[in-house]
Parts: structure tokens; C-alpha cells; sequence
């Protein structure tokens, strides 16, 4: 089972990763691109893609714009590693508390995580597919998906989380 020790190093992890996909894609953002590497994950049609890759294209302080957002796009696969594990565990430490109804729905959320992350590796692939030069409305349209997919489910989850914080946090009324 998921101890804490576990779940520090996971939170370490994720957000020494986001520090270094922070850093890694300042570049990433332009005039075209004012988010970055989200403006690629959720460009929608080909057109747009192209633009982007155009707009990448300039050169960076370290090369092209579009090999800075291929290193953003291959750390992002440890990101994902870390963020969606540190979810997973999340929600197992809170199946040990509760009702079994609960139960079932933190259990729920903790695979809904891992679907984050496999959604996240899809989304990656296509954007690398993208940023390779093989932009057609299909890729964009399903990098765009699994996107939308990926961050809703990422949301979901960390807000039954927040709202188990909550909870936890409250005083509990003793009975006399």
C-alpha cells in the first residue's frame, strides 16, 4: 500500500518537474504562442498548427523554438510519470479512510488519474508528430482530445482531492 514517504518524494518529483517544464518552455511562448506548449496541445485544426510551427521556427537562445518544445514535450513523459503517480497515491491514501461507498469513488479517481496519464503519453506523441512536420487535422484534432481528456480528468481529480482535504480538515461534532 501507499505510504507517505512514497507520496512526498511523488510530490517532490512533480514539482521539481514543473519547475524544470516551466523553465524549459519559456521560450515556447510568443506573440502566436502567448501559452506556450498549451497552445500546441490544444491547436484543434492543422492551420493553426502550422502557424505555430512557423512561429517556432525563429531561433531561440538555445537553437530553434521547435527543438525547445521537442525537450518540453520528452520531459513531459517524467512529468507525467510523477504528477499522475503523486495523484494515484493520493487518492489510495484516501480509500483507507471513509465508507465503502467512498471507498469506491476515491478508488475511482485514483485509476481516473492513470488515464490522465496515458492520455498525457497520446497527447505527447502527437504533438511530437505535429512538431516533426506531419500536422493534419486529424493529429491536431487528436492531440486536441486527448488534451481536453487528459486535463479535465487531471482537474476532476484534484478537486475530489481538495474537497477530501476539506473535509478531513473540519471539525467533527463529538457526541455526548
Amino acid at each position: 500500500m501507499v505510504n507517505k514517504f512514497i507520496l512526498i518524494l511523488l510530490l517532490i518529483g512533480t514539482l521539481v518537474m514543473m519547475y524544470v517544464m516551466m523553465m524549459t518552455g519559456k521560450t515556447l511562448k510568443t506573440e502566436i504562442t502567448p501559452l506556450g506548449i498549451l497552445d500546441l496541445e490544444f491547436t484543434h485544426y492543422g492551420v493553426r498548427a502550422e502557424k505555430i510551427l512557423i512561429a517556432w521556427s525563429a531561433q531561440g537562445d538555445t537553437g530553434s523554438i521547435i527543438n525547445d518544445a521537442k525537450r518540453n514535450t520528452y520531459l513531459d513523459f517524467i512529468f507525467l510519470l510523477f504528477y499522475s503517480s503523486f495523484l494515484f497515491c493520493s487518492c489510495k491514501l484516501m480509500v483507507k479512510k471513509g465508507v465503502a461507498t467512498y471507498k469506491k469513488i476515491a478508488n475511482l479517481f485514483a485509476y481516473a488519474s492513470l488515464a490522465a496519464g496515458f492520455l498525457d503519453i497520446l497527447e505527447n506523441i502527437g504533438m511530437l508528430k505535429i512538431l516533426n512536420g506531419s500536422v493534419s487535422g486529424s493529429i491536431t484534432f487528436f492531440t486536441t482530445a486527448c488534451a481536453i481528456l487528459k486535463w479535465t480528468l487531471v482537474i476532476l481529480v484534484i478537486l475530489f482531492l481538495l474537497i477530501g482535504l476539506i473535509v478531513k480538515l473540519l471539525p467533527r461534532k463529538k457526541f455526548t
